[in-house]
Formats: C-alpha cells, sequence, structure tokens
C-alpha cells in the first residue's frame, strides 16, 4: 500500500507550482488544497491563488474563508488561511468589501502558554488595507476603531492603511494619536512616518517639535526614541527644509549621543548638502562623531561618493574611523 503523502510533501509540491506553467494538474491541485481540511495546504494555496492571479478561483477563495471562519480553533489556527485568503483576494483587486468588512471587525483568541493571543491582528489590518483600496464608505470609522485594537500588529496596520486616504482626515487622525502620548513606541513611529508621507510640508514642523534638545539630557529613554523616530521621519522626506532643520537641532543640542543620532537622518536626505557635512564632520569632529558620519555615510554608495568618503577617511589617520570605514565597505 503506497504511503499516504504528508502536509511536508503537500506542501513541497504546492511551493513547485510557483515556479511552473499553470496546467490542468496543477490547478487541480490548488483547488484540492484550497477546498480541503488543512489550513496550512489551504493558506499556501491561496498564496499562489494571488500570485499567479486565478481570478476564476475568487468563489473558491470565498467559500473557504466561510469555511474556516466556522469552529477556528479547530479549523484556522493562528488563523493561516484566513489571513491568505484575503490578501489573496486583495492582491486579485477583489471589490465586494463584504468579506473585508468581516474581516475588519474578526478577532480569534487562542490559549497561550501565558496569556491567550489574538491571532486575527494581522488579518484585520489586510482588511483595512484591502477596504481603503475599493474606497470603501466606511472606511474611517473602521481605521479609528483599528488605530485603538488591543492588538499592536493591528494599529500599525491601520497607521499605514491611512496613508492611502484623504490627508485632510488622516493627518488630524495620526497627530492625535501622537498626542496621545502613551502608545506603543513602534506604532508611534509609523505614526511619524505616516504623517511626513501623507503630508511632508505640513507635517514637518509638527515632527520638529520632538527634536526639542533643550532638556534632553533629563528626559527618559521613551522621549529620546521619540526624537530619534521624528529625525528619521523627517530625514527620509528628502527636503531641503529636513536638513536645515536636522542640522540645526544638532548644532544646539548639548547632548553628544543626541548630536550622533542625528547624523543617519541627514544622510537619509540624500542631499548633496548632508554628504558635505558629513565629511566635514569625519575630518574635523571629535572621534565618536567621526565614526558615527562614516557610518551614516553608508547610504552614498556610487562610486564619485565613495572616493571622496575614502579621502577623508584617509585624512583623518586614525585606526577606529578607518576601521568603521572597512567594516561596512566590506559588506
Amino acid at each position: 500500500m503506497a504511503k499516504r503523502a504528508s502536509t511536508e510533501d503537500k506542501l513541497t509540491i504546492l511551493k513547485k507550482l510557483a515556479r511552473e506553467p499553470i496546467g490542468k494538474d496543477s490547478r487541480k491541485a490548488i483547488v484540492s488544497a484550497l477546498t480541503g481540511t488543512n489550513n496550512i495546504l489551504a493558506a499556501k494555496a491561496a498564496e499562489l491563488v494571488g500570485k499567479l492571479g486565478l481570478e476564476e478561483l475568487i468563489p473558491d477563495l470565498l467559500k473557504a474563508f466561510e469555511r474556516f471562519s466556522d469552529n477556528p480553533l479547530k479549523k484556522d489556527k493562528g488563523c493561516l488561511a484566513k489571513e491568505a485568503i484575503i490578501e489573496a483576494l486583495d492582491s486579485l483587486e477583489y471589490d465586494d468589501e463584504a468579506i473585508f468588512l468581516q474581516g475588519i471587525s474578526y478577532f480569534q483568541v487562542e490559549p497561550a502558554y501565558l496569556r491567550p493571543v489574538d491571532t486575527a491582528a494581522m488579518l484585520r489590518g489586510k482588511c483595512a488595507f484591502a477596504l481603503v483600496r475599493i474606497g470603501c464608505s466606511h472606511i474611517v470609522f473602521k481605521l479609528v476603531e483599528l488605530l485603538t485594537d488591543p492588538e499592536r500588529q493591528a494599529r500599525i496596520a491601520a497607521v499605514k492603511a491611512l496613508t492611502g486616504i484623504s490627508s485632510d482626515i488622516s493627518e488630524p487622525l495620526l497627530r492625535l494619536k501622537i498626542k496621545q502620548g502613551n502608545e506603543d513606541q513602534q506604532v508611534l513611529a509609523e505614526c511619524l512616518y505616516a504623517l511626513m508621507k501623507v503630508n511632508p510640508e505640513n507635517s514637518i514642523g509638527f515632527l520638529e517639535r520632538f527634536l526639542d534638545t533643550d532638556d534632553l539630557p533629563e528626559l527618559d529613554n521613551r522621549a529620546l526614541i521619540l526624537a530619534e523616530n521624528a529625525a528619521l521621519a523627517i530625514g527620509q522626506s528628502k527636503l531641503e527644509k529636513a536638513l536645515e532643520i536636522l542640522q540645526r537641532h544638532r548644532e544646539e543640542s548639548l547632548n553628544p549621543e543626541f548630536q550622533n543620532m542625528l547624523l543617519v537622518p541627514m544622510a537619509l536626505t540624500r542631499l548633496e548638502g548632508a554628504f558635505d557635512y558629513l565629511i566635514d564632520i569625519i575630518e574635523k569632529g571629535n572621534l565618536q562623531s567621526a565614526v558615527s558620519a562614516v557610518n551614516a555615510l553608508k547610504i552614498f554608495c556610487d562610486e564619485s561618493h565613495q572616493s571622496k568618503i575614502q579621502m577623508a577617511v584617509i585624512s583623518r589617520n586614525e585606526p577606529e574611523v578607518s576601521e568603521a570605514y572597512a567594516a561596512w565597505n566590506a559588506e
């Protein structure tokens, strides 16, 4: 009697299908996995449906979502199948919002070692992105709910999804979220980056407030992290004004750690003024600042900039600076 194929064997077969032309047999294997009871195989099959653009299998995706929503702790532990199905439907640009509205309010609390865990946080987030794409009329209300979700992953997804709607709505919500002051650092960081994405010109002044260094030596680690994330968001805007702000705050600060932290955000602007400023620090700044400037300049990787960095390092002629350059230059 032939040995029955294991889940691992079937999963291997499905993975191979992504690299092969889709024929009758391969389509049959995908449908079989999608309509079966194994949530791991169904998740992989849904992923293939999305990647391969198999729109004709959308009805099977919808049926599978409902099937795995029934008695989910037994049928879809970890929410693997449902999450993959939602992602596939979104990638296929499925535009009936009903299933996404169902998913954005879906919770799946499962037993765990220390405390029960909600495994549907990412599912809710993926539904948020789909509803933004569709232009759901209820999306603002749904995103507000998601912004206060118990799970960090869902809140982060809500913040990212806000960048897909009007800045007149998203900007005030993001500012409010930041000003609440009791949020997780990772969520706050995403809020800062989102603000600079939806309205950089209007938001840069708001973010600059977090760079005020007057009392920085006395601030706690949370404030320092918030300042760093604000600086990174400002730098990533690549605005000329961004470099001016970062330089001014560095020169006004009395905190060496904060001064050196601002060098990477400066480099992120990719402006020639930032490059020249960092080169000057390598040549004339204190040792730790010079090392930090070398590390910040990793982003300028073209031949012309590399030559100037090398010359500045040679001119400095200090082992620590040379070692910092050699370390990242060898990567």
